[in-house]
């Protein structure tokens, strides 16, 4: 199986809708999580439940893209019936439960991708293990982008990369022919003194930017205060050699 990777991609496939379709949650788990929800958030609040997992987020093993995350509504779970749509959306035609979130995040720790970079690093399958972060839902999100705090291509220069896009679409796994804008910001005691436009996002105007000068000075300054304050292991590596990542949003009311 482990040498097949078109048979393995078929079991995981068929491991993943075992769990969305089967998997039992526990009611009162859900029951627990959908009233936390609304306490912290409010009601009729589409929340975000993304993928936290014990195999990325480490210096040798990022992990980034392997995962799913999914919107939900709390009020879908408390509402006692599975009829659509969403009492947080009405545009969504089904029901955006707790318990379809909990599995679709579940399920996804066996994405074939996920898997198999698992493998290329020499991770155990059998260690591995899958945690839900809730977060507001941003749905009509202005951007997003990943960025990080050093550039990789040249890890000696006191710059920041930012990679941003417009809207909701796909930094990490664009689809085909779309780029994302791409930033180096030179940083000099925690400030952006000198903004590089490496790249342009294909998805705005020519001549346009994702982000303006002022959200990327204030998005580096941001990058630099929790690089200094932000608690990591460094496993032994050198504090200069390691970069820390972020994924942030921008709101269209930003």
């Amino acid at each position: 199986v482990t040498t097949d990777p078109a048979w393995r991609a078929m079991l995981l496939a068929d491991l993943r809708a075992r769990i969305q379709k089967d998997c039992i949650v526990d009611p009162s788990l859900a029951s627990e999580l959908a009233h936390r929800i609304v306490a912290v958030f409010g009601p009729a609040t589409m929340v975000r439940f993304r993928s936290s997992s014990n195999a990325e987020d480490d210096l040798r093993f990022g992990g980034a893209g392997l995962y799913d995350s999914t919107s939900v509504c709390a009020e879908d779970t408390l509402d006692g019936d599975d009829l659509g749509p969403s009492r947080c959306d009405g545009g969504q035609a089904k029901e955006r439960t707790v318990e379809r979130g909990l599995r679709t995040v579940w399920s996804s720790l066996w994405n074939a991708r996920a898997w198999d970079e698992r493998a290329h690093y020499g991770i155990d399958q059998e260690l591995v293990a899958m945690a839900v972060l809730v977060t507001t839902a941003f749905p009509d999100e202005r951007a997003n982008g990943v960025a990080f705090t050093g550039n990789p291509v040249a890890p000696e220069a006191d710059e920041y990369l930012v990679n941003a896009q417009a809207g909701d679409a796909s930094v990490v796994l664009p689809d085909p022919g779309v780029l994302p804008e791409r930033d180096l910001l030179t940083m000099s005691e925690g400030r952006v003194t000198a903004i590089r436009r490496v790249q342009s996002s294909s998805l705005v105007p020519t001549g346009q930017h994702v982000l303006s000068d002022d959200e990327l000075r204030e998005l580096g300054a941001v990058m630099a205060a929790s690089r200094e304050r932000f608690p990591i292991d460094l496993q032994g590596a050198d504090p200069a050699d390691v970069m820390l990542d972020f994924e942030f949003k921008v709101r269209r009311s930003d």
